[in-house]
């Protein structure tokens, strides 16, 4: 028999164990919730690792919140784990089929991984539950298209049209080009056919219908709409496009030739597409006259459009009208001073010794105004070696260096070279003879390096045999090249082969022929004195001065008739 004092503590202790359960059932709540806000907190600040911990076990105190998977797999996509944010998205759709962020997150995901078709379903899924559907619809079909499962495209375009009956002009025009990719052309044109019935005054709706009557192979038909698109929109500029690229694809020189004009003075074409049609034209006329022609007619009928003028100017370099194409090229940049090709065009248009001041002008210009621009340095650098200013020269290929990435070996190897140049011309031998090695080791088949470097080495006399094999590669690099021979030649002079010397000297004077340089017979004269022949030593240091070669070295022997060592 219990007492009641046996009974109050039976009672006790229950109703404690029960207090204590449920306080730590509260405690674990509340400490999943802490989690969940703790996971987002360092989610936001890019704590990852932290957040998917917190995340993780939220998740497991709720197993049932489906939150705590959607936020699990927007971690795993931040981390790249798109396997894991698959599987986590699946858990959260699992507990809440009826989420539609949870559905749009699992198709991006579907799509970052490359499985177009589950994603389009899940799209055409999601566009029978909602209302507002067109961009589901739409995004399935896209899907489709990429997979060219063109008839599921076509089926989720159809229901788009469906429900947008008064604005689906755009959606016809992708329907029919979905019928012309699932090759159901009797569908696109039964399409293309209403698309013209709607829009009577609109040219491209004809021109889509010839170009399906075309494919289809009915001539008769598309005979008949282009003499009616002719009649009908005679000035319109996209039929007259249409026309001419016809002719061009026809291979109809005649016809196309026709109508350039026509298209070069319109008024309401595209400059854009003014271009596309003259610059074929260049490549089928070959005629300069005509070439410029209608450059100039391009230009005056878009007279404020800068492209029309460098492409004036490209022909004019094209043809070697330096002067012009420096006109032409001042004038796109007075239309458009930030247009880096025509600067760029009008240093390169300027290259030459006689016109270095210019050159060097135009490159400081453009320099200013693109700081960043390699090439500009290297122009400018060859303008003032032009000048004989070296150590500015210098300057310029040494800022080019520091700006030119290391993938373009070809051209360190020329701006390499260029500093070896100018350091001979200042005498500073060892710094050119460093650059010319860099040179070669970015290109070891830079000819002109190979060919300098030796040659400079000869008149120095030094390392000899090294210089050899350098102009050796270059003569089989190049073997029509008679400066090349020559050096090859004075080398073999130097090292007092003189019957291998005069081969080669010869053979180059032969390559230059009838423009063979006063230096040629002056190394023929010397190297024909060295094995006895003074009377062809003789004639050969004359053609040297009659080729206008000023030297007291060669006065001298001309009027003692022999070599002073």
């Amino acid at each position: 028999m219990h007492t009641p004092l046996k009974s109050f503590l039976f009672c006790y202790i229950i109703f404690f164990l029960l207090f204590v359960t449920i306080g730590k059932a509260q405690e674990n709540n509340n400490t999943g919730k802490a989690a969940f806000y703790e996971g987002l907190r360092l989610k936001y600040l890019n704590r990852l690792s932290e957040a998917e911990e917190q995340m993780q076990q939220f998740a497991t105190t709720h197993p049932k919140k489906s939150v705590a998977y959607f936020e699990l797999a927007k971690i795993a996509i931040q981390n790249k784990n798109l396997v894991k944010a698959n599987l986590q998205i699946r858990k959260a759709i699992a507990l809440d089929t009826s989420n539609q962020w949870y559905q749009n997150l699992l198709g991006d995901i579907l799509i970052e991984q490359g499985n177009y078709i589950e994603a389009a379903r899940l799209y055409a899924q999601l566009a029978k539950k909602e209302k507002y559907n067109d961009q589901y619809l739409m995004q399935a079909c896209r899907l489709y298209q990429i997979e060219k499962k063109y008839d599921l495209a076509i089926e989720q375009l159809r229901i788009l049209i469906n429900q947008n009956t008064n604005e689906n002009e755009d959606l016809l025009l992708q329907m029919q080009e979905l019928f012309i990719k699932n090759n159901q052309l009797d569908s696109a044109l039964i399409l293309s056919e209403q698309l013209v019935a709607q829009h009577k005054d609109e040219p491209r709706y004809y021109l889509l219908l010839s170009e399906l009557y075309g494919a289809s192979k009915k001539v008769s038909e598309k005979n008949k709409l282009d003499a009616l698109i002719t009649k009908k929109f005679p000035e319109n500029g996209m039929v007259l496009l249409n026309k001419i690229s016809t002719s061009l694809a026809n291979h109809d020189t005649l016809a196309y030739k026709a109508q350039i004009e026509k298209i070069i003075t319109h008024k309401t074409i595209a400059i854009e597409d003014k271009i596309a049609v003259f610059v074929p034209y260049i490549e089928i006329s070959k005629d300069s006259v005509s070439n410029i022609h209608y450059a100039q007619l391009l230009c005056n009928a878009n007279a404020n459009n800068y492209t029309v003028y460098q492409l004036l100017g490209d022909l004019y370099a094209l043809y070697n009208n330096t002067i012009e194409a420096s006109t032409a090229y001042k004038k796109s940049i007075q239309l458009n001073p930030s247009n880096y090709k025509a600067w760029e065009q009008l240093v390169i248009n300027t290259i030459n010794k006689e016109t270095a001041d210019s050159l060097v002008i135009y490159a400081e210009r453009a320099i200013r105004l693109f700081p960043n621009q390699a090439d500009l340095y290297y122009f400018a650098g060859i303008g003032y070696a032009f000048l004989n200013l070296h150590a500015n020269a210098i300057r310029n290929y040494n800022r080019c260096l520091d700006l030119i990435d290391e993938n373009k070996k070809t051209m360190l190897s020329e701006v390499n070279a260029s500093l070896a140049e100018s350091y001979h011309e200042l005498k500073e031998f060892e710094k050119s003879d460093a650059h010319f090695e860099e040179a070669l080791k970015w290109n070891d088949k830079n000819v002109n390096a190979l060919n300098n470097y030796s040659y400079y080495l000869s008149i120095r006399k030094e390392r000899l045999a090294y210089a050899e094999k350098l102009a050796k590669k270059a003569i089989e690099l190049s073997p029509s090249i008679g400066s090349y021979q020559d050096t090859y030649g004075w080398i073999m002079y130097q090292l007092k082969n003189y019957a291998k010397a005069k081969q080669y000297v010869q053979k180059a004077i032969e390559l230059n022929t009838p423009n063979a340089d006063a230096t040629l017979y002056d190394h023929l004269g010397d190297i024909e004195f060295q094995l006895g022949n003074i009377m062809e030593a003789e004639e050969n240091w004359k053609m040297a001065k009659q080729k206008g070669m000023q030297s007291e070295v060669l006065d001298n022997k001309l009027k003692n008739k022999r070599i002073n060592e």
